[in-house]
Protein backbone atom coordinates (compact mmCIF):
# COMPACT_ATOMS: atom_id res chain seq x y z
CA UNK A 1 0.00 0.00 0.00
CA UNK A 2 2.69 2.71 0.82
CA UNK A 3 4.62 1.65 -2.20
CA UNK A 4 1.92 1.58 -4.72
CA UNK A 5 0.27 5.06 -2.65
CA UNK A 6 4.11 6.83 -3.14
CA UNK A 7 3.85 5.94 -7.08
CA UNK A 8 0.70 7.15 -7.63
CA UNK A 9 1.81 10.43 -5.65
CA UNK A 10 5.02 11.14 -7.57
CA UNK A 11 4.10 9.88 -10.67
CA UNK A 12 0.31 11.59 -10.77
CA UNK A 13 2.46 15.15 -9.66
CA UNK A 14 5.04 14.44 -11.94
CA UNK A 15 2.85 13.96 -15.15
CA UNK A 16 0.53 17.29 -13.89
CA UNK A 17 3.30 19.42 -14.26
CA UNK A 18 4.28 18.11 -17.50
CA UNK A 19 0.60 19.39 -18.31
CA UNK A 20 -1.12 16.10 -18.24
CA UNK A 21 -4.63 17.19 -16.34
CA UNK A 22 -5.02 13.65 -15.44
CA UNK A 23 -1.93 13.40 -13.04
CA UNK A 24 -3.53 15.86 -10.81
CA UNK A 25 -6.15 13.66 -9.89
CA UNK A 26 -3.62 10.64 -9.68
CA UNK A 27 -1.68 12.64 -7.46
CA UNK A 28 -4.23 13.42 -4.94
CA UNK A 29 -5.49 9.69 -4.84
CA UNK A 30 -1.70 9.01 -3.87
CA UNK A 31 -1.47 11.69 -1.12
CA UNK A 32 -4.88 10.09 0.31
CA UNK A 33 -3.25 6.52 0.39
CA UNK A 34 -0.24 7.85 2.15
CA UNK A 35 -1.90 9.74 4.63
CA UNK A 36 -4.08 6.40 5.31
CA UNK A 37 -1.46 4.17 5.65
CA UNK A 38 0.88 5.74 7.46
CA UNK A 39 -2.41 6.30 10.27
CA UNK A 40 -3.41 2.66 9.56
CA UNK A 41 -0.16 0.38 9.50
CA UNK A 42 2.48 2.75 11.80
CA UNK A 43 1.40 2.20 15.28
CA UNK A 44 1.82 5.23 17.95
CA UNK A 45 5.54 3.98 18.78
CA UNK A 46 7.10 3.40 14.99
CA UNK A 47 5.96 -0.07 14.77
CA UNK A 48 5.05 -1.30 11.34
CA UNK A 49 2.48 -3.73 9.99
CA UNK A 50 5.07 -6.20 8.24
CA UNK A 51 7.04 -7.21 11.82
CA UNK A 52 10.33 -7.03 9.74
CA UNK A 53 13.16 -4.95 10.11
CA UNK A 54 14.39 -4.67 6.54
CA UNK A 55 10.44 -3.90 5.54
CA UNK A 56 10.48 -1.23 7.86
CA UNK A 57 13.43 0.61 6.05
CA UNK A 58 11.47 -0.05 2.79
CA UNK A 59 8.77 1.89 4.06
CA UNK A 60 11.40 4.49 5.49
CA UNK A 61 12.64 4.88 2.35
CA UNK A 62 9.36 4.84 0.29
CA UNK A 63 8.41 7.67 2.86
CA UNK A 64 11.64 9.70 2.17
CA UNK A 65 11.61 9.67 -1.24
CA UNK A 66 7.85 11.38 -1.35
CA UNK A 67 9.44 13.82 0.80
CA UNK A 68 12.20 14.93 -1.17
CA UNK A 69 9.93 14.83 -4.31
CA UNK A 70 7.25 16.91 -2.21
CA UNK A 71 9.75 19.53 -1.65
CA UNK A 72 11.74 19.46 -5.14
CA UNK A 73 8.43 20.55 -6.76
CA UNK A 74 6.92 22.78 -4.08
CA UNK A 75 4.19 20.82 -3.35
CA UNK A 76 1.54 21.32 -0.21
CA UNK A 77 2.89 20.07 2.65
CA UNK A 78 1.68 16.51 4.37
CA UNK A 79 -0.47 16.39 7.47
CA UNK A 80 1.06 16.82 10.86
CA UNK A 81 0.08 13.13 11.94
CA UNK A 82 1.87 11.95 8.53
CA UNK A 83 4.97 13.60 9.54
CA UNK A 84 4.85 12.67 13.56
CA UNK A 85 4.86 8.56 12.14
CA UNK A 86 7.32 8.82 9.99
CA UNK A 87 9.67 10.18 12.35
CA UNK A 88 8.47 7.36 15.14
CA UNK A 89 9.03 4.89 12.28
CA UNK A 90 12.63 6.33 12.21
CA UNK A 91 13.64 6.57 15.69
CA UNK A 92 11.65 2.46 15.73
CA UNK A 93 14.63 1.49 13.46
CA UNK A 94 17.12 3.87 15.12
CA UNK A 95 16.62 1.82 18.45
CA UNK A 96 17.03 -1.41 16.74
CA UNK A 97 20.51 -1.60 15.41
CA UNK A 98 23.63 -0.59 15.93
CA UNK A 99 25.00 2.56 15.82
CA UNK A 100 28.88 1.09 15.47
CA UNK A 101 28.07 -0.50 12.16
CA UNK A 102 24.54 -0.23 11.19
CA UNK A 103 23.43 -3.29 11.80
CA UNK A 104 20.13 -5.16 13.28
CA UNK A 105 18.33 -8.15 14.27
CA UNK A 106 17.22 -10.00 11.08
CA UNK A 107 13.61 -9.67 12.05
CA UNK A 108 11.22 -10.78 10.32
CA UNK A 109 10.43 -11.14 6.44
CA UNK A 110 14.04 -10.71 4.39
CA UNK A 111 14.13 -10.81 0.76
CA UNK A 112 16.89 -8.54 -0.13
CA UNK A 113 14.46 -5.61 -0.56
CA UNK A 114 16.82 -2.20 -0.59
CA UNK A 115 14.63 0.82 -2.15
CA UNK A 116 17.24 3.77 -2.02
CA UNK A 117 20.96 2.61 -2.83
CA UNK A 118 22.73 5.93 -2.74
CA UNK A 119 25.57 4.82 -1.26
CA UNK A 120 28.11 1.75 -1.32
CA UNK A 121 27.90 0.47 2.85
CA UNK A 122 26.71 -2.58 3.39
CA UNK A 123 23.21 -3.92 2.79
CA UNK A 124 23.03 -4.78 6.05
CA UNK A 125 24.11 -1.46 7.32
CA UNK A 126 20.76 0.92 7.93
CA UNK A 127 22.52 4.37 8.95
CA UNK A 128 21.44 5.86 5.72
CA UNK A 129 17.89 5.31 6.09
CA UNK A 130 17.50 6.35 9.73
CA UNK A 131 19.85 9.42 8.71
CA UNK A 132 18.55 10.47 5.88
CA UNK A 133 14.79 10.14 8.04
CA UNK A 134 16.24 12.13 10.56
CA UNK A 135 17.12 14.93 8.14
CA UNK A 136 13.96 15.34 6.47
CA UNK A 137 11.18 14.47 9.47
CA UNK A 138 13.18 15.53 12.63
CA UNK A 139 15.46 18.23 10.96
CA UNK A 140 18.39 16.58 13.27
CA UNK A 141 21.13 14.05 13.00
CA UNK A 142 20.93 10.55 14.11
CA UNK A 143 24.40 10.03 13.67
CA UNK A 144 26.79 13.32 14.34
CA UNK A 145 29.95 12.05 12.90
CA UNK A 146 30.20 12.05 9.35
CA UNK A 147 29.95 9.02 7.31
CA UNK A 148 28.67 7.31 4.77
CA UNK A 149 25.39 7.42 6.21
CA UNK A 150 25.47 11.33 5.36
CA UNK A 151 25.76 10.54 1.13
CA UNK A 152 22.25 9.59 0.42
CA UNK A 153 21.28 13.98 1.86
CA UNK A 154 24.16 14.73 -0.96
CA UNK A 155 22.65 12.89 -3.80
CA UNK A 156 19.28 14.03 -2.76
CA UNK A 157 20.41 18.13 -2.10
CA UNK A 158 19.43 17.72 1.54
CA UNK A 159 20.88 19.74 4.17
CA UNK A 160 22.97 18.50 7.10
CA UNK A 161 21.33 19.53 9.90
CA UNK A 162 22.99 20.92 12.75
CA UNK A 163 20.90 19.66 15.83
CA UNK A 164 21.52 16.44 16.59
CA UNK A 165 19.36 14.18 18.12
CA UNK A 166 19.58 12.07 21.66
CA UNK A 167 21.29 9.06 21.63
CA UNK A 168 19.08 5.76 21.82
CA UNK A 169 18.63 4.00 25.02
CA UNK A 170 16.71 0.86 26.11
CA UNK A 171 12.79 1.23 24.98
CA UNK A 172 9.76 -0.75 24.70
CA UNK A 173 7.59 -0.87 21.62
CA UNK A 174 4.76 -2.26 23.21
CA UNK A 175 2.15 -1.20 20.43
CA UNK A 176 4.12 -3.40 18.21
CA UNK A 177 5.55 -5.69 20.30
CA UNK A 178 9.85 -5.37 21.13
CA UNK A 179 11.55 -4.58 23.88
CA UNK A 180 15.54 -2.87 23.31
CA UNK A 181 17.56 -3.06 26.13
CA UNK A 182 20.93 -1.55 26.27
CA UNK A 183 23.55 -1.71 28.91
CA UNK A 184 27.03 -0.96 27.80
CA UNK A 185 28.46 -2.97 24.67
CA UNK A 186 25.41 -5.36 25.06
CA UNK A 187 21.91 -4.79 23.54
CA UNK A 188 19.49 -7.84 23.24
CA UNK A 189 15.85 -7.29 21.50
CA UNK A 190 12.63 -9.70 22.75
CA UNK A 191 10.23 -10.51 20.58
CA UNK A 192 6.98 -10.55 22.03
CA UNK A 193 3.32 -11.00 20.66
CA UNK A 194 1.48 -7.66 20.09
CA UNK A 195 -0.32 -8.40 16.85
CA UNK A 196 -2.40 -6.30 15.28
CA UNK A 197 -1.21 -7.44 11.78
CA UNK A 198 -1.13 -11.01 10.80
CA UNK A 199 2.19 -12.33 11.77
CA UNK A 200 4.55 -14.15 9.08
CA UNK A 201 6.86 -15.34 11.54
CA UNK A 202 6.52 -17.93 14.24
CA UNK A 203 9.14 -16.15 16.71
CA UNK A 204 7.28 -15.29 19.70
CA UNK A 205 9.82 -14.38 22.66
CA UNK A 206 12.59 -14.40 20.04
CA UNK A 207 15.78 -13.27 21.96
CA UNK A 208 18.55 -11.40 19.67
CA UNK A 209 21.76 -10.61 21.62
CA UNK A 210 24.73 -8.63 20.82
CA UNK A 211 28.02 -7.52 22.20
CA UNK A 212 30.41 -5.16 20.65
CA UNK A 213 28.47 -5.24 17.24
CA UNK A 214 28.42 -8.94 17.01
CA UNK A 215 25.08 -11.04 16.79
CA UNK A 216 25.84 -13.53 19.04
CA UNK A 217 22.14 -14.93 19.63
CA UNK A 218 19.70 -14.45 16.53
CA UNK A 219 17.07 -14.97 13.73
CA UNK A 220 17.74 -17.06 11.22
CA UNK A 221 16.22 -15.35 8.66
CA UNK A 222 13.76 -16.17 5.51
CA UNK A 223 15.85 -17.24 3.21
CA UNK A 224 14.44 -17.32 -0.48
CA UNK A 225 11.61 -17.18 -2.41
CA UNK A 226 12.78 -20.16 -4.29
CA UNK A 227 13.98 -23.32 -2.22
CA UNK A 228 12.80 -26.45 -0.92
CA UNK A 229 9.26 -27.22 0.75
CA UNK A 230 11.41 -28.26 4.22
CA UNK A 231 13.35 -24.68 4.36
CA UNK A 232 10.50 -22.33 3.23
CA UNK A 233 8.55 -23.93 6.41
CA UNK A 234 11.86 -24.14 8.49
CA UNK A 235 12.74 -20.32 8.20
CA UNK A 236 9.67 -18.45 8.99
CA UNK A 237 8.81 -21.48 12.22
CA UNK A 238 9.81 -21.80 15.53
CA UNK A 239 12.42 -23.76 15.21
CA UNK A 240 14.90 -21.08 13.31
CA UNK A 241 14.15 -18.58 16.43
CA UNK A 242 15.99 -18.58 19.59
CA UNK A 243 13.27 -19.21 21.79
CA UNK A 244 11.29 -22.01 23.54
CA UNK A 245 9.24 -24.77 21.18
CA UNK A 246 7.40 -27.67 22.43
CA UNK A 247 6.88 -30.77 21.18
CA UNK A 248 8.66 -30.00 18.23
CA UNK A 249 5.57 -27.94 16.45
CA UNK A 250 5.54 -23.99 15.48
CA UNK A 251 3.68 -21.73 18.19
CA UNK A 252 0.65 -21.22 15.53
CA UNK A 253 -0.82 -23.11 13.00
CA UNK A 254 0.75 -22.60 9.38
CA UNK A 255 -2.47 -21.72 7.56
CA UNK A 256 -0.32 -20.56 4.42
CA UNK A 257 2.76 -19.87 2.55
CA UNK A 258 2.85 -16.38 4.59
CA UNK A 259 0.16 -16.49 7.12
CA UNK A 260 0.01 -18.24 10.53
CA UNK A 261 -3.65 -18.48 12.90
CA UNK A 262 -4.57 -18.31 16.02
CA UNK A 263 -2.37 -15.54 16.25
CA UNK A 264 -0.77 -15.69 20.02
CA UNK A 265 -1.51 -12.67 22.68
CA UNK A 266 0.85 -11.70 25.57
CA UNK A 267 -0.35 -12.95 28.79
CA UNK A 268 2.52 -11.67 31.05
CA UNK A 269 4.67 -8.31 31.19
CA UNK A 270 7.70 -7.47 33.31
CA UNK A 271 7.77 -3.63 32.63
CA UNK A 272 10.99 -2.83 31.43
CA UNK A 273 13.51 -1.27 34.23
CA UNK A 274 16.62 -0.15 34.24
CA UNK A 275 18.48 0.23 37.80
CA UNK A 276 22.16 0.87 38.68
CA UNK A 277 23.69 -2.49 37.31
CA UNK A 278 20.84 -4.50 35.62
CA UNK A 279 18.47 -3.96 32.99
CA UNK A 280 15.31 -6.59 32.75
CA UNK A 281 11.98 -6.89 30.93
CA UNK A 282 10.06 -9.82 30.81
CA UNK A 283 6.73 -11.49 28.53
CA UNK A 284 4.71 -14.35 28.62
CA UNK A 285 1.96 -16.21 26.47
CA UNK A 286 -0.29 -18.97 26.30
CA UNK A 287 -0.85 -20.80 23.32
CA UNK A 288 -4.33 -22.35 21.78
CA UNK A 289 -3.25 -25.80 23.89
CA UNK A 290 -2.30 -23.50 26.90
Amino acid sequence: GTSEAAALYIGGSWLHAQGVAEGERWSRIGRKWLENRAARLIGIDGSFSQYSLNYHRVMIDTFCMVEVWRRHLRLPQFSSKWQARSLVACEWLRAMINPLNGDGPNLGANDGARLLQLTDTDYRDYRPSVQLGFALFANARAYADDGAWNLSLCWLGIELPEAIAASSSSQLFDDGGFAVLRRGRAMAMLRYPRFRFRPSQADALHLDFWLDGRNLLRDAGTYSYNTDTQWLSYFPGTASHNTVQFDDRDQMPRLGRFLFGEWLKTSYIEPLSSLDDMTTFAAGYRDRRK
